[in-house]
Formats: structure tokens, sequence, C-alpha cells
């Protein structure tokens, strides 16, 4: 090894010892939920708004889901988002924006009017988004 190879590596073993453990970090971001915390079975879903899949999921199978499960206590349900694009970023921020009250009714609407919004560059998709919002 090469002095210089040998004082790097003596200088990074150095600073890792002053750094010491890192300690995980807490996420801040609220979790989206339904039903009852306490519920015998957890369903977490990992969604994108821009996924065509989970449009699917949202505007069919979640909803007799929510229904005989969710609404009865018997499932808690976790939405967490995956972003593929900027546009699904932008998409859960809107959501977001409405709290957790509002959530799920924005999400849904996103989710039925993907094909819509979805559609364009990202100016058009972010004056499609406000005026999805605005419907």
């Amino acid at each position: 090894m090469t002095l210089m190879k040998h004082l790097f590596a003596a200088g990074a073993l150095a600073l890792a010892t002053l750094a010491g453990p890192l300690a995980a970090q807490e996420s801040t971001i609220t979790e989206m939920t339904m039903g009852p915390e306490d519920a015998k079975v957890t369903v977490i879903e990992y969604a994108s708004f821009t996924c065509p899949h989970c449009a699917n999921f949202h505007t069919g199978p979640l909803r007799q889901l929510k229904a005989d499960y969710i609404d009865t206590g018997k499932v808690h349900f976790i939405y967490r988002d995956v972003y593929f694009d900027r546009f699904g970023l932008w998409a859960s921020m809107v959501a977001r924006c409405g709290g957790e009250e509002k959530f799920f009714g924005i999400t849904d609407m996103l989710y039925e009017q993907q094909r819509d919004w979805t559609q364009g560059e990202p100016a058009a998709v972010a004056d499609n988004l406000r005026r999805a919002l605005d419907s």
C-alpha cells in the first residue's frame, strides 16, 4: 500500500471512531391509515399515484376490502407512497395537503382521474393536478 492509501485509511478509521455508532432515525412522515390500529390484521400497501395497477386496485378491490374488513374493524390499512416519477411525488404532496381527514378522499379522486391528470409535459401535469382538485 502506498503512503497516501495508509493515511487515507487511518483518517477514515479515526473519523469513524469519533463519530461512534449511528442512531436509527425516526421518520417524521405521517402514516395514512384506515381502520383500528389494534385490528388483528394489518395490510400495508406500497403504491404510486401514477401506477395504473394501483389505480385499478383503488377503484375496485380496495373498496370491497374497505367495506368488508376495514370498516368492520377487522383490518388496519396503511398506505405508503412509492415514487416512480415526479408526477407521483407531486400527487402524493397534493393528497397529503388535505391532512389525515381528507387524504383517502383525495386519493380516490386522484386514482379515478389518473388517466386525465398524468397526460402531458410537467407544466401540463401540474395544471391537470390543480384542475383535478378544483373539480
